[in-house]
């Protein structure tokens, strides 16, 4: 690799030359960056901040989000987006698949069971998760999926609360 000219006068001025390094991604693949967030913000709409794994765009929706809950009012999403329901709880790990990876987007299917009540047969769920590859080259969550809703649209659609 030939030096650039900018290398070339620091390294002649006795100076030290020292490649940046690649921004290094926590998770480099698609399926465990949506696994990931599912098993550790599964709760996402009711954390203090949005995750790192979240995209630039779609964490400032969901800092909006979460600045209308943090008022007391009722925002763009009042129920778990997860399971499209208020109460019940999910069973067990998801399992993930990929539908498809580009260079700068990618789809991972998730599939989990959801029991509405303590006494209620588990149910099967699905949501897409769709990722985007960001300027530091790592994997984050664009936006989510679930029985036709996209999570961004209906984020992006609320009121701004002021």
């Amino acid at each position: 690799m030939t030096p650039t000219w900018v290398q070339s006068a620091a390294i002649s001025l006795g100076l030290a030359v020292t490649p940046v390094p690649a921004v290094e991604c926590a998770i480099k693949q698609p399926v465990e960056v949506a696994q990931s967030f599912f098993r550790s913000h599964y709760m996402f709409l009711s954390e203090k901040e949005p995750a790192d794994s979240l995209s630039a765009a779609l964490a400032k929706l969901v800092a909006r989000e979460l600045a209308c809950r943090e008022q007391g009012q009722v925002c763009a999403v009042d129920w778990d987006f997860w399971t499209s329901a208020q109460d019940g709880d999910v069973q067990g790990a998801a399992k993930s698949r990929l539908v498809f990876e580009r260079p700068e987007l990618a789809k991972v299917d998730l599939r989990y069971f959801f029991k509405p009540t303590r006494d209620s047969k588990a149910t099967s769920l699905r949501a897409d998760v769709l990722l985007v590859r960001e300027s530091d080259s790592c994997w984050r969550i664009d936006d989510i999926h679930r029985d036709g809703k996209s999570l961004k649209r209906l984020l992006a659609a609320a009121p701004d609360p002021k």
